[in-house]
C-alpha cells in the first residue's frame, strides 16, 4: 500500500503491486587503524550492494582525535552512490556528507560534558521518474550538554537547527530548530523514573499556501519501573505526540495529538529466561479530520531465554482498533476509508552461536489483521537474517 502525500484530496491510499523478489550480493568491511602514540584513530568503513535491481556502494570513515586540553574531536565523512530500479523506479543518485564533533568533559571526574557538532549534507539526483523526489542541500549545528552521574541522576540536553534546501522547489526550502530533553533518576535500586520531552519547529523560508514544511511538533514519554525483589519487575509508561500545522486543514494537514499508556509485569526465572505480560492503550484526536479518529488497544505476551550461546525473544501480540467514523468515498467525501479491525502481530529476535565461531543473528515481524471491510485486510512480513564469522 502506498500514499500520495500530494495537495490534492483525489488521490489516496492505493495498492500498488505484489511483493516483488530481488537478489543481491552483500560485502562489508571495516578497516581500523591507531597511530600518532594513540592519539589518533581512523576507521574506514566501505559497503557494496549489487543485486539484479538495486546497486549501491558506500564510503564511511571517522577520524577521532583525544587529548587536546580535555577536547575530543570527531570527523566523520560519508559517500554514497545508489542506482534502484525496483518496482519500476528509476532512480540514480549520489549522495555526500560530513559531520564534525567536539566533545568536551567538565568536572573533576568529566561527569559533565559538553559537546558541538556541524556538518552538511548534498544529495544530487542523476536520474529520476518520480517528480516527488528531489535533490537538497543541507546543514546543521548544534549544542549538548549531558550529565552521567555515578550516583542516580542523569540528564541530557540538545539543540539542533536544520536548514534544507531544494534546488528543484525553492517553496520547499526551509530550517528546522530541534530541542530534545531526557533525564532518568535511580532510586537505591529499588525503583527507575525517566522523562524525555522533544519539540521540532519547521517554517519555510518565505511564505507558502501548503502547510507541509509549516509546523510544531511536541513529544513527551514518562517511564517508571519498580524492581519487587530479584524475580519481579513491574514498569509504567506514557506518551504524548501533539502536530500543530500553521494552517490546518481536514484532509492532509490536520492537527492530531496521540496519547499512549501501558503497564508490564515480569516474572523471571534463575537469571536466564523471563515472561512477561503487558497491555497498551492508544487514542488519537483530530479535530480537523473525524475520520482518522481512533481507539486501539492491545495485549502482549513476551518469552526471553539468554543463555551463554544463544538468545531469543518472542513477542506475540493481539491488537484492535475502533476508527470513530468511517467514510464510505460517496460524494464530496472522497477521502480513503478506514474500518475497524483485530489484528496479530508476532515479533522473533534470535542469536544463536554456532561451533566454529560462527554466529546467526535475525529479527522478524508478521502481522495480519482482518477488518470490517475485507478489502482492507492485510498481511505483512519483514525479517533480516545475518550470519557472520568471529575473529
Amino acid at each position: 500500500m502506498q500514499d500520495a502525500y500530494v495537495d490534492t484530496t483525489f488521490l489516496g491510499r492505493r495498492l500498488t503491486g505484489t511483493p516483488e523478489v530481488r537478489s543481491g550480493v552483500v560485502a562489508t568491511a571495516n578497516w581500523r587503524r591507531p597511530f600518532g602514540a594513540g592519539d589518533w584513530d581512523l576507521r574506514v568503513s566501505p559497503d557494496l550492494v549489487i543485486g539484479d535491481k538495486l546497486r549501491r556502494g558506500t564510503f564511511s570513515g571517522e577520524l577521532r582525535r583525544t587529548g587536546i586540553d580535555g577536547w575530543n574531536w570527531i570527523i566523520a565523512p560519508e559517500l554514497e552512490l545508489l542506482d534502484d530500479r525496483s518496482f519500476d523506479l528509476e532512480r540514480r543518485e549520489v549522495r555526500s556528507s560530513l559531520l564534525a564533533r567536539t566533545r568536551r568533559g567538565l568536572g573533576w571526574n568529566g561527569e559533565n560534558s559538553l559537546e558541538f557538532r556541524a556538518g552538511g549534507e548534498v544529495l544530487d539526483l542523476l536520474s529520476a521518474n518520480d517528480a516527488f523526489l528531489l535533490a537538497h542541500r543541507n546543514a546543521q549545528v548544534g549544542i549538548t550538554f549531558e550529565r552521567t552521574s555515578l550516583t542516580s541522576f542523569d540528564l541530557r540536553v540538545e539543540q539542533r537547527t536544520q536548514v534544507r534546501t531544494f534546488p528543484d522547489s525553492t517553496a520547499r526550502n526551509h530550517f528546522e530548530p530541534q530541542l530534545f530533553v531526557s533525564a532518568s533518576r535511580d532510586f537505591a535500586g529499588n525503583q527507575s523514573l525517566g522523562m524525555q520531552l522533544g519539540a521540532n519547529w519547521r517554517t519555510t523560508f518565505t511564505p507558502q499556501e501548503s502547510s507541509r514544511d509549516r509546523y510544531l511538533n511536541w513529544t513527551g514519554q514518562l517511564d517508571w519501573t519498580l524492581y519487587a525483589g530479584p524475580n519481579y519487575t513491574f514498569s509504567l509508561g506514557a506518551e504524548e505526540e501533539w502536530m500543530q500545522f500553521a494552517s490546518p486543514d481536514s484532509t492532509l494537514d490536520f492537527d492530531y495529538a496521540v496519547h499512549r499508556v501501558q503497564g508490564r509485569a515480569r516474572r523471571q526465572w534463575g537469571g536466564t529466561f523471563s515472561a512477561a505480560l503487558g497491555g497498551k492503550g492508544e487514542w488519537l484526536q483530530a479535530p480537523w479530520n473525524p475520520l482518522e479518529r481512533y481507539w486501539e488497544a492491545a495485549t502482549t505476551l513476551e518469552f526471553e531465554s539468554l543463555t551463554d550461546g544463544a538468545w531469543y525473544v518472542l513477542t506475540p501480540s493481539v491488537l484492535w482498533r475502533q476508527y470513530e467514523a468511517e467514510s464510505k468515498g460517496e460524494g464530496f467525501d472522497l477521502q480513503p476509508a478506514h474500518s475497524d479491525f483485530t489484528g496479530l502481530e508476532i515479533f522473533l529476535m534470535l542469536e544463536q552461536a554456532i561451533p566454529g565461531g560462527v554466529r546467526l543473528r535475525g529479527t522478524g515481524v508478521g502481522r495480519v489483521e482482518w477488518h470490517r471491510d475485507s478489502a482492507d485486510d492485510a498481511r505483512s512480513l519483514y525479517f533480516s537474517l545475518d550470519v557472520r564469522r568471529l575473529f
